[in-house]
């Protein structure tokens, strides 16, 4: 389904207007310049051209303008940020920060436009500016609605967890996840995310039967996401491999490097791939190593002409009658002992 941006956010040009500049409008909001939605299920590609930046401002003023109801801005508002969360599960990150400007600019109640600021931070942590990205979500969580306060608390742990402190990282984590399961802001997409990390920080420590064992114990949380967010609930099987992987359990990894490999979102997650490929690495590893001789065989010479060489080494409480052969005379004699 295709909306403009106008369709969007409701735009209509007033009556006044002449010929002339109503086809002008309608050419502009049928360009390029559009929002593509999706289905949960469906889309793999979401994309918003800027050539047009003017028709943003224009639409801007012209709601600022107009009597607007609160209810109608509302709407526009949890739609715009329904689009930006998905995009950002997508990692469409330049879509991201154009609907996190519109969320900021249009006339929107402020605790939407914080949620805007919440967005427009991945843009300043993309560009490096990772000081920037932390201040200005350290004032967010006051701000933004309650229902999307553990969103802004677990972005406020990936900055602490790339900055390499992982034991920080995990109590903010914690946090997250306790806010989301409350009542009042249950977020299910922010509570499965926030027990995968710690299930990584406890990998990262060391810890890789723990964080098995919490991964499986999250299948239950990220199993709904399968046909609502598959990208989402893919990212969690992608961590479950690996740990599979650590565990020496390389046949069920690779089932489930299976699964997500054949997602149509590995595009905008490389990991999956390299997760993939170190699955096949050590399987193959598995199967081609071969037995280890601990011990030269050693040759052993009797009487005669026969010797014995010992097919592998025996204890000795368990000696083989064949350890001691014995020395053969002549087939004359042989013969007399069969008959």
């Amino acid at each position: 389904m295709v909306l403009n941006v106008a369709e969007l956010i409701g735009f209509t040009p007033k009556e006044g207007v002449d010929h002339k500049g109503r086809e002008k409008m309608q050419i502009a909001a049928k360009s390029n310049l559009v929002l593509t939605d999706f289905s949960f299920s469906g889309l793999v590609e979401l994309r918003i051209e800027t050539k047009y930046d003017a028709l943003y401002q224009q639409i801007i003023g012209r709601l600022a303008r107009q009597a607007v109801s609160k209810q109608a801005l509302k709407n526009i508002g949890k739609r715009l940020i329904t689009i930006a969360h998905h995009c950002y599960t997508l990692r469409q990150m330049d879509v991201v920060e154009r609907v996190s400007q519109l969320l900021i600019n249009l006339p929107l109640p402020y605790s939407y436009r914080s949620i805007g600021h919440y967005y427009h931070s991945f843009r300043l942590r993309q560009e490096g500016k990772i000081n920037e990205a932390q201040a200005l979500l350290e004032t967010l969580p006051d701000k933004v609605p309650e229902w999307y306060r553990a969103k802004v608390v677990l972005s406020l742990a990936g900055l602490v967890f790339d900055n390499g402190d992982v034991e920080s990282a995990l109590s903010l984590y914690l946090e997250a996840g306790h806010i989301a399961l409350r009542e009042q802001s249950f977020d299910l997409f922010t509570a499965t995310h926030t027990q995968k990390m710690v299930a990584v920080t406890k990998s990262i420590s060391g810890d890789h039967r723990g964080a098995l064992v919490d991964l499986e114990t999250l299948i239950s949380f990220a199993f709904p996401f399968r046909f609502l967010q598959p990208q989402v609930y893919n990212d969690y099987l992608n961590s479950f491999a690996v740990e599979l992987t650590e565990a020496g359990r390389l046949e069920e990894a690779s089932n489930v490097s299976r699964i997500v490999l054949a997602s149509p979102y590995v595009f905008a997650y490389p990991e999956w791939r390299e997760t993939g490929q170190e699955v096949a690495i050590r399987g193959y590893k598995s199967r081609s190593s071969v037995p280890i001789i601990r011990k030269i065989p050693v040759i052993r010479r009797f009487s005669g002409n026969v010797s014995f060489i010992s097919e592998r080494e025996r204890s000795e409480s368990r000696r083989s009658p064949f350890d001691y052969p014995r020395g053969v005379s002549t087939i004359a004699d042989w013969k007399k002992k069969m008959v």
